[in-house]
């Protein structure tokens, strides 16, 4: 071995030996000093399953309008905020909270005036990353393996709203995690999502309004009623059906992504406004450009925007030509009817 290799490894042999007294040094100082390396409270964790029925959640609300006898409804608005995990709102037989893997420690659920409120208390962190209602904050390398490392990406809230139980307004904000709403009958149904996926399914209010806002997120909508619906994505594609006239407005937008629409009325009934700036757009299959602007005698518009990605209209039924309203009934000729009895010969 050369003098100089021999002399390169004793200088970093010495260096590592130095750089891990200082960290052992430090770490007893820390100790000793009972200082907090981190700058962060460790949290308690109650990591359970757990289901809340309607009169238990009533319970623990005493701030709740029901219980002080103001309002004749348990409660009429649903305000959900979730860090980590998924998040589901469904119908159901019966109103119930379900927690699936849920830290019960850090998690409030209660209805406050008349909103049913179920929100994470503290930040919770993944490797350093810290996530609150603010959004993410990265506090530095130390917090790597901290005590704030408390997020917990298995956790799933349902909450399950009884079918003849309307609500006036649902309000979801998801950090990480997936997002599913089905069968609920909500005046005004607000998504906010950061990372993850958007499912809406059978949503019944013809006089409803959708909107979903996202940053990296797939949304998908099928089989919903609406009056207005307004998605937008940075990164993610949007598939979506649109049915019938009752949906006056219906606006998708995708920074980088698909728009992929689908119709159960020829796209001849809809007002369309069509864009794709590096992109291109499709109509029942046919390439027709970067832009289709479209009028027509019916209220109901379609406008969809794809910055970075594909526009894609089709009607579902086919050959738009072929078309037979439903309420139509095909002419048949009547026979007519006499009074006279046969006569037998």
């Amino acid at each position: 071995m050369r003098r100089s290799t021999k002399s390169l490894l004793i200088t970093s042999l010495i260096l590592f030996c130095a750089g891990l007294l200082l960290a052992l040094g430090s770490a007893l100082f820390v100790k000793i000093k009972g200082i907090d390396p981190y700058g962060v409270v460790e949290k308690e964790k109650v990591i359970e399953d757990k289901t809340i029925s309607l009169p238990q959640l009533l319970e623990n609300s005493p701030e709740s309008n029901f219980i002080k006898k103001l309002s004749p409804k348990e409660f009429l608005r649903i305000d959900l905020t979730s860090y980590t995990g998924d998040v589901i709102v469904r119908a159901a037989d019966e109103t119930s909270i379900e927690l699936q893997k849920a830290n019960t420690a850090n998690l409030t659920c209660s209805i406050i005036g008349e909103t049913l409120t179920i929100a994470e208390q503290d930040e919770v962190g993944i490797l350093g990353v810290y996530i609150n209602e603010e959004g993410f904050t990265f506090k530095g390398l130390r917090h790597i393996f901290g005590p704030g490392n408390s997020a917990n990406l298995k956790k799933v809230v349902i909450v399950n709203v009884a079918k003849d139980f309307p609500i006036d307004q649902i309000d979801i904000d998801s950090k990480i995690g997936n997002v599913s709403v089905a069968g609920v009958t909500a005046t005004t149904l607000n998504v906010t999502a950061k990372n993850g996926n958007v499912e809406l399914r059978n949503l019944p209010n013809v006089d409803g309004k959708i909107s979903v806002k996202g940053d990296t997120v797939d949304v998908n909508m099928e089989d919903c009623f609406y009056n207005s619906c307004n998605i937008s994505v940075k990164v993610g594609d949007v598939n979506a059906d649109v049915l019938d006239l009752r949906a006056i407005s219906t606006v998708l937008e995708s920074w980088v992504g698909d728009v992929e629409i689908e119709t159960d009325l020829p796209t001849t009934q809809y007002k369309l406004v069509l864009s794709s700036t590096f992109g291109s757009i499709s109509r029942n299959g046919n390439m027709i450009g970067k832009d289709c602007k479209e009028s027509a005698e019916n209220a109901s518009r379609i406008t969809a925007t794809a910055l970075f990605g594909s526009v894609s209209l089709d009607f579902e039924g086919g050959d738009e030509s072929l078309y037979v309203p439903v309420d139509s009934e095909p002419v048949t000729e009547e026979i007519p009817q006499t009074s006279e009895a046969p006569t037998v010969s």
